[in-house]
């Protein structure tokens, strides 16, 4: 039905076609992601102590990088790893070093705060000029691995991180963890 609102003006409408907020409601829900700790290989040779306490700051950083890269990318609904924290911390005496060490638990944390999946990573110091940054995006309802992502860096300082953080982030936005039901 065509209506003139006013000469040389008209609106079309159509009856029972759904609305901006109705088409909204029909739309495929985001999955819900977290990003977990990530632990650090280091099998670089340069050890002395204001390198690692660098390297241990980068470290606490990366998942909240990787969630604001995330969060721009609008494929997933970003949730903080703050839901999880209490449980993190309950885990940290015994696999601080390793994260990865305690994926099932950390299966279980996510799921606890109802995501979809979590992301598992580890920053691997190569040597002292090359990193390597892999992350497994982890579906928590089966527990499976439903990608794997690997990223190396040739530099080795705080602003490149963030670099490769916001990297990891496209790949895990692109990745095919979205063709699985």
């Amino acid at each position: 039905m065509l209506r003139v609102l006013q000469p040389g003006l008209s609106a079309l409408i159509l009856l029972g076609a759904p609305g901006p907020q109705a088409q909204a409601a029909n739309l495929p829900s985001k999955p819900s992601i977290t990003v977990m700790p990530f632990d650090l290989f280091d099998g670089s040779a340069d050890q002395r102590p204001a390198i690692i306490a660098a390297q241990q700051r980068a470290l606490l950083a990366l998942p909240g990088e990787v969630n604001r890269a995330l969060r721009a990318g609008r494929r997933w609904r970003v949730i903080d790893n703050s839901r999880v924290r209490p449980g993190l911390q309950a885990l940290a005496g015994d696999y601080a070093p390793t994260p990865r060490a305690a994926w099932l638990c950390m299966l279980k944390l996510g799921e606890q705060a109802g995501v979809d999946d979590v992301v598992v990573g580890q920053l691997r110091k190569v040597s002292d000029l090359i990193i390597a940054l892999q992350a497994d995006i982890d579906d928590v309802r089966t527990h499976q691995v439903v990608d794997h992502l690997l990223l190396e860096v040739k530099a080795d300082n705080a602003a490149m991180l963030r670099r490769a953080a916001h990297s990891m982030a496209r790949r895990i936005d692109q990745s095919k963890a979205f063709a699985t039901p």
